[in-house]
């Protein structure tokens, strides 16, 4: 039996005490999705964590601060040393038992400047990060910070995959010279359908697909070397991925021992029919191809591990306060209500997985 798979997950919020009371925290959450959408059947994974037990948070109130405009910055070294140099306090031993499941996710929570040390992070195969109520065009201190972390990993450390997931996905934008802003005061909220762009299809193996959102910030434009997967009306960059690079205008080279991959080429048929990337090799197809396994960054806009019922909790938290409108709060209400298929765990799951490394 192999042993479990190590990850991260950077928590950048706590959920809502409704969300936090059924449903757990991020870190729990994040959990279940990784544990619902792993391609094989399997034993319970551990969740190993140091987060209060749920009910004991306190809600602080969403301050809504002034929109300012950050411009991409470079990574700080020595501010990414000094982080790396500080242990976590009460971290859970990071020895992997071959009986513990088939994966560990280790959570930090990064708002109090949680992060896995310099000795930790090189052990794990993958960092997500997730989602916050707090935008990523903010210079606050923990901010900044995270994007300097994240920035330092993907171009020192290109063996660790990293999956962004809204919030996520705007941090990884930002740390690699895209940018984040308000996307025109308007909300995206509840289930919805996106359409994929080519490289979406290749990846996902689908024309579209839904997943719950909860934003009113977007990346406006894909940062080099990145390439989109796909867009809805209100934002047309629904998240990105960026392949390992390609020496020689060939062969795809992932910078770590043993680095060759396979060459690459459409996932897309000429008939229009949708052929998925995967980890496996198929005896009937000897075109070389891009893998899952060849995706170093992944990131999202929407929220994988969201269900309808963690979306209603938010929906009905926000709109009390006044931060959802009316007709968004009716429209995000009617679409929860209408039962759309969530494809975080069964479609947008089972790749995450693949870009671990795992055959799909």
């Amino acid at each position: 039996m192999s042993p479990p798979t190590p990850l991260a997950l950077l928590v950048c919020d706590t959920p809502i005490p409704s969300v936090l009371s059924n449903h757990g925290t991020y870190h729990t959450i994040f959990h279940k999705l990784l544990s619902d959408s792993y391609p094989f059947p399997h034993k319970p994974s551990v969740v190993r964590t140091r987060e209060p037990e749920v009910g004991t948070a306190v809600e602080e109130p969403r301050v809504e601060r002034p929109i300012l405009e950050v411009p991409t910055q470079e990574p700080n070294e020595e501010g990414l040393k000094s982080i790396l140099k500080t242990p976590s306090p009460s971290r859970p031993s990071l020895d992997l038992e071959e009986d513990a499941g088939p994966f560990v996710l280790d959570a930090y929570n990064v708002f109090d400047g949680e992060y896995p040390s310099e000795d930790e992070v090189d052990r794990y195969k993958g960092i997500l990060i997730s989602g916050s109520a707090a935008s990523a065009y903010e210079n606050v201190d923990w901010i900044n910070a995270l994007i300097d972390y994240v920035g330092t990993i993907a171009k020192t450390k290109p063996a660790i995959k990293l999956i962004g997931i809204c919030f996520g996905h705007q941090i990884i934008a930002r740390a690699l010279s895209g940018t984040c802003v308000p996307n025109s005061g308007r909300w995206e909220v509840g289930p919805t359908s996106v359409d994929l762009s080519d490289v979406g299809r290749e990846v996902f193996g689908v024309g579209r697909f839904n997943i719950e959102q909860f934003h009113r910030d977007h990346v406006p434009s894909v940062p080099p070397h990145f390439e989109a997967i796909g867009s809805t009306g209100l934002t047309p960059n629904q998240g990105m991925v960026l392949f390992y690079r390609r020496e020689g205008g060939t062969a795809l080279v992932r910078e770590e021992s043993g680095g060759s991959m396979e060459k690459g080429n459409s996932g897309a048929s000429a008939n229009g029919n949708t052929r998925a990337l995967t980890n496996g090799t198929s005896k009937s197809d000897t075109s070389p191809r891009r893998s899952l396994n060849d995706i170093q960054i992944l990131t999202l806009q929407g929220h994988p591990e969201f269900t309808d019922g963690i979306v209603e909790h938010i929906i009905e938290a926000r709109a009390s306060v006044g931060v959802l409108d009316k007709p968004t709060t009716e429209d995000a209400r009617r679409r929860v209500g209408e039962g759309w298929r969530n494809d975080g765990v069964g479609v947008i799951g089972r790749v995450i997985w693949g870009v671990l490394g795992v055959e799909v």
